[in-house]
């Protein structure tokens, strides 16, 4: 099958790897063997400025409709990453994402493909991971009930805000991220109308020092899936990761079931 999507959203990601060189002026690729991670977004409109300044236009009500539903395999956005690893087997995340999935911890899909890219005037063909975005689609498709599928997501990493160490509920490391500024803790659900009173909560309450350990039992108990958290934790371990949570406070997500209230941590990168 050939599925073609046509006004694709597209844009570099990652922290050390993305670099504005990939493609000269003259459209060749500077360097064939660094290439860039990239974000695909099929239901993006382009209908400002603000997202880039040379291609964007007008669209009726009717087209952003049909836009605003297009997916891939039931996905509204996919990430796509390069070798930046230089892992020979190219497959160690792939893998290890896998056994959390099947130590019941949630975490992404991901798949080897390859990617080719065109300019009017080179190509390119890379093979890359393709993996499923941690987003409010991906959440839905986890948690079955509805009343749980509304809550707070948080990309947790190690920004210039400082660790995401779960220790402080300091406001300056909470929100969402913009220009100038890159909280540890960036929610990517409910922007404009959480209050952070989840997250707020979870670390207040359980950041707690020098109490009885029948009370501290009770606020995990209260806010934090306890078996879930275990098997997270046991499979971090497990996969050797030297740049999640256990070392650098850094590279997972935070998600609030919105019924419950409890948190469940989804490794990432």
């Amino acid at each position: 099958k050939i599925f073609t999507f046509d006004e694709v959203g597209a844009r570099m990601k990652g922290n050390t790897s993305r670099y504005d060189g990939f493609v000269n002026e003259n459209g060749n690729f500077t360097d064939k063997e660094r290439v860039c991670h990239f974000k695909l977004a099929f239901d993006k409109a382009f209908e400002s400025s603000s997202d880039n300044d040379y291609y964007f236009h007008n669209y009726t009500q009717d087209e952003l409709d049909a836009r605003d539903k297009r997916r891939l395999f039931g996905m509204k956005k996919i990430d796509l990453k390069w070798n930046r690893n230089y892992d020979s087997s190219f497959t160690k995340e792939l893998y290890s994402l896998y056994e959390f999935r099947e130590e019941n911890v949630i975490s992404q899909h991901a798949n080897l493909i390859n990617v080719t890219i065109n300019t009017e005037n080179d190509s390119l063909t890379k093979q890359y991971l393709a993996y499923e975005v941690i987003d409010k689609t991906m959440i839905k498709s986890v948690f079955k009930n509805k009343n749980d599928q509304k809550g707070d997501l948080y990309k947790c990493t190690y920004s210039s805000s400082g660790p995401a160490d779960l220790s402080t509920s300091d406001s300056n490391k909470i929100g969402v991220e913009k220009s100038g500024f890159k909280p540890s803790y960036d929610l990517k659900t409910n922007e404009d109308s959480s209050d952070h009173s989840s997250l707020k909560t979870f670390i207040d309450k359980l950041s707690k020092r020098n109490v009885p350990a029948e009370d501290i039992k009770k606020e995990f108990d209260n806010y934090l899936d306890v078996d879930y958290f275990l098997r997270f934790a046991a499979m971090s371990w497990v996969v050797g990761s030297p740049d999640d949570y256990r070392n650098n406070y850094n590279n997972y997500y935070l998600y609030f079931a919105s019924e419950s209230n409890k948190a469940y941590f989804i490794p990432y990168d």
